[in-house]
């Protein structure tokens, strides 16, 4: 356990040898683990799609207008174009990654409050090891933030102005990362006006906060404004495009961006389920295509109650007891009582109106935990201020002493889970494929068919084979040639449910130009009417963690 001295503050300075060489040693297995995992993992349509956003903007302003329909904000964007400047290698994007989750472990290594035990568990549990760590997405960029701003507070004295750049760039992550950096931020600063202008402690200066809030309240508005997309009573009934000055510097390719693939009826279960999902992330391992499930919510083998499976409804209660078991716990210091609730609470919410229960979102709500019980710790080992001693007076009921004597143990059992559920999904990932584009990619190669014109469809799907080849598909949904595929919510170019008979009559027009064409589809091709024949050359349909399966067809 890492000790605090007089000055109440943890860091790499408090750290006796032994702890030191731990936390290397945990950090370069983390470092080569996770290494070792990328290399192995096939990138799906979400991770890649972000590469071509940012890989096929020609500037700054170019990126933030493709960004208009994304629903998340630039930051992860903005360093995916630089990057794409310096190489065109799908690959660079997981180094990169692989850079930031080993800070996020770095971090919690060296300066968070939890037990060894609890630390090296942590550190191959299942969002550092998997979800935000071998899946390249902008989510370990927020944990980074996140953790990087309990290390800061967990300190006599807050830098103020270090903590509102520190949670404005959290803001510009992802919706999630906005909620969180948002409780964070309206309960410390109205934490620190309580203090200045109620208690008279002067422990910062009055012009250093405000210039610390005038900071957050702008990264917040900006990254509000990118995420929200523009009316669409405003929005022009036009494409988003992007000019490939390689190949048509006087055309804007039409490409287009899902506002929002989601089903439009909303699975509620997947929400008032997230704090089990997100604690307890077992997959159900009996289904195929398993990443994002749920050893409990997605188990139909749970005996039914009048026709309704049972399930969701465990699953339910048990996600109100663990909230309600970690409220109590938190109860005794206010603010981080109000971190928690009123994090999970927005988490839930907002995943409830913008249709987001995955896991990938849910996550967000572990990460909170991990965030409150570091700064409760620093907490209960420091001194308590006058304001927070009282409170603790309010809570001396034996149900929060039973709590508070088993919290640590109750940590410990959820990350030995967590630990559990990571290293079984890593594995599975080392053995199946992920996706099974970048294995259609190869095969296109690897056959000189580069030069091919390559039709593709759906859109959504096969975009990551635009990324793996490094040029353009043809898609039916859009008539025309692009790379990542969006559409504004007034286009009505775009054609979500086109039918392979209707692709089919474009091949045809297609064909009068060029004999040199392959159909790459998501399903398997029906009989059509056609005065061309379609061979099946290759399948890509071998069982993988996310539903991407391919079927190359080569016409005649």
């Amino acid at each position: 356990m890492l000790k605090i001295d007089n000055s109440g503050e943890f860091g790499l300075n408090k750290l006796n040898k032994a702890d030191f060489r731990l936390y290397l040693l945990l950090l370069i297995a983390f470092f080569i683990v996770s290494a070792i995992g990328i290399v192995n993992h096939e990138m799906w349509r979400d991770e890649l799609e972000a590469r071509l956003i940012a890989r096929d903007s020609n500037s700054v302003a170019d990126l933030l207008h493709n960004l208009k329909y994304v629903g998340h904000p630039g930051l992860w964007y903005l360093c995916l174009y630089f990057l794409a400047k310096l190489t065109n290698n799908p690959t660079s994007m997981q180094l990169l990654h692989l850079i930031i989750v080993t800070a996020v472990v770095f971090v919690f290594l060296y300066y968070s409050t939890f037990s060894n035990l609890q630390k090296t568990l942590f550190c191959f549990s299942y969002f550092p090891l998997y979800e935000y760590g071998i899946i390249s997405r902008n989510y370990s960029l927020g944990v980074l933030l996140i953790f990087t701003c309990c290390s800061l507070l967990c300190r006599e004295k807050h830098n103020y102005i270090f903590l509102a750049i520190i949670l404005a760039l959290l803001c510009h992550v992802n919706a999630y990362s906005l909620i969180i950096s948002f409780t964070f931020a309206l309960v410390l600063f109205t934490e620190a006006l309580i203090k200045i202008f109620w208690f008279n402690i002067v422990s910062v200066r009055k012009s250093n906060l405000f210039i610390s809030i005038t900071i957050y309240l702008f990264g917040w508005i900006s990254a509000i404004r990118q995420i929200i997309p523009p009316s669409y009573l405003q929005d022009e009934p036009e494409l988003v495009g992007v000019v490939n000055q390689a190949s048509q510097p006087d055309k804007s390719i039409l490409v287009t961006v899902i506002k929002n693939s989601l089903p439009e009826d909303l699975d509620i279960d997947r929400v008032v389920t997230g704090i089990w999902r997100s604690y307890i992330p077992i997959p159900n391992f009996f289904t195929q295509h398993l990443w994002g499930t749920n050893i409990l919510t997605e188990n139909q083998q749970f005996p039914r109650i009048a026709s309704v499976n049972s399930a969701p409804i465990i699953a339910t209660l048990l996600s109100l007891l663990l909230l309600l078991i970690f409220a109590a716990v938190f109860i005794r210091q206010p603010k981080v009582f109000l971190i928690y609730t009123g994090g999970t609470l927005l988490i839930n919410i907002f995943g409830l109106l913008a249709k987001m229960p995955d896991l990938r979102h849910n996550g967000h709500l572990f990460i909170l935990l991990i965030a409150c019980y570091w700064i409760f710790f620093y907490n209960s080992q420091a001194d308590f201020t006058a304001f927070n001693q009282a409170h603790y007076n309010l809570t001396q009921h034996s149900i929060f002493h039973f709590v508070n004597r088993h919290k640590s143990i109750l940590i410990t059992i959820i990350l030995c889970i967590q630990f559990y559920a990571g290293v079984k999904i890593y594995i599975l990932d080392l053995i199946k494929p992920f996706s099974n584009s970048q294995a259609a990619a190869i095969f296109i190669q690897k056959n000189g068919l580069e030069d091919y014109i390559i039709i593709g469809s759906q859109d959504v799907k096969v975009s990551p084979i635009s990324a793996w080849l490094n040029r353009r598909i043809y898609y039916p949904e859009v008539e025309d040639f692009g790379t990542f595929t969006v559409w504004t919510p007034k286009s009505t170019k775009h054609k979500t449910n086109i039918n392979q008979q209707e692709i089919i009559e474009q091949v045809e027009k297609l064909s009068k130009n060029s004999n040199k064409l392959l159909l790459l589809l998501d399903k398997k091709l029906l009989e059509t009417n056609s005065a061309l024949s379609f061979d099946l050359i290759a399948s890509f349909d071998d069982p993988s963690l996310v539903e991407e399966d391919f079927f190359l067809y080569s016409i005649n």
